[in-house]
């Protein structure tokens, strides 16, 4: 306080050290919270040759380190027609079960606009049964994947490629998993595998791009329908129950807990072989969407794929499902 200013200079130099030492904790702290193993889970895309061709897929691993012995488990989902690795990566959220649960997630991308799931109308695509077998064994071979605990699942278009590797590859994966997708018909005369097959369903009541009740797909560009014949929801459930040696089902309506105009049951095929199950969700009321999806889209997507159900979580009930059999 006295006339040389000494005051002043105190209080600068109290200011500054007070600055240094927000600094350092600053700094100390984010050296830290770097030094924290990261809860999100490791993506990257990868490239493999498969009948001659370049062919990529999107792939989401644990970022925590583990034992050089250590094998993960692989889970592969397949998009639907015009769609990509990433965005089913995205529509089914499971980032953070990759990073929690302690598996690899693995998103093929199929070669042009569609898969070559069974259909006369998307034969035209390679032999997609070898490539994703292709992308099993490149995991198992490079990121410690492992081979005994391999499971598949997809939606649309990719839940008939799943239905197709059950029929084709099924000594590849443990269980299956088809979201908006029945059986293509021209394929159920060629599906024979050699054992009882696990497989998970759901099927929405109003879905106009694939037809609950069977019978001609639509075709579009925009939304990836390439036409080509399918079986009904039903007889789709009751196409795997038979193959697995199940006799009668049981139903159980589970509960309604959102107001988005759906209601979903639950149906079980009983006294199946080889403890498998056979499940089909049947949504009333949804669209040709993913459930428990909360991704928006605009008025005329909504009006043309329909309502996303929000009392299940197909997400949550796949990887359920998966664990059953070894996830």
């Amino acid at each position: 306080m006295n006339s040389n200013g000494s005051f002043k200079d105190h209080t600068q130099t109290m200011s500054l050290t007070q600055f240094l030492c927000v600094l350092l904790i600053v700094v100390v702290g984010g050296m830290i919270a770097l030094a924290r193993p990261t809860s999100a889970a490791v993506s990257q895309t990868e490239t493999i040759q498969s009948s001659g061709q370049r062919r990529t897929y999107f792939l989401l691993r644990p970022a925590k380190e583990a034992s050089p012995s250590t094998r993960f488990p692989v889970v592969i989902f397949l998009h639907g027609g015009y769609g990509a690795g990433r965005n089913i990566a995205n529509q089914s959220g499971i980032d953070p079960e990759v990073a929690r649960g302690g598996f690899i997630a693995a998103f093929p991308n199929s070669s042009g606009n569609h898969w070559n799931d069974g259909r006369p109308t998307t034969a035209d695509a390679p032999d997609d049964v070898q490539f994703i077998t292709e992308v099993v064994a490149d995991i198992v071979a490079r990121f410690k994947g492992d081979p005994n605990r391999v499971f598949v699942g997809g939606m649309s278009n990719g839940g008939m490629m799943t239905q197709r590797l059950a029929c084709e590859a099924p000594q590849t994966f443990r269980a299956f998993a088809s979201v908006a997708a029945n059986m293509p018909e021209d394929l159920v005369s060629r599906c024979h595998p050699r054992a009882p097959v696990p497989m998970l369903l759901f099927s929405g009541t109003d879905d106009d791009l694939m037809p609950f009740n069977g019978g001609a797909m639509p075709t579009s560009r925009i939304f990836g329908g390439s036409g080509g014949r399918v079986l009904s929801a039903n007889d789709t459930f009751a196409f795997w129950a038979r193959l697995a040696g199940c006799s009668g089902q049981s139903t159980a309506a589970l509960p309604n807990g959102s107001d988005d105009g759906t209601t979903v049951t639950r149906v079980s095929a009983k006294a199946c072989g080889g403890n498998v199950k056979v499940e089909l969700y049947r949504i009333d009321g949804g669209g040709h969407r993913w459930p428990g999806s909360v991704k928006r889209r605009g008025p005329i997507a909504r009006r043309l794929l329909g309502t996303t159900t929000q009392d299940i979580n197909a997400t949550s009930i796949i990887l359920n499902f998966f664990r059953a059999y070894g996830l």
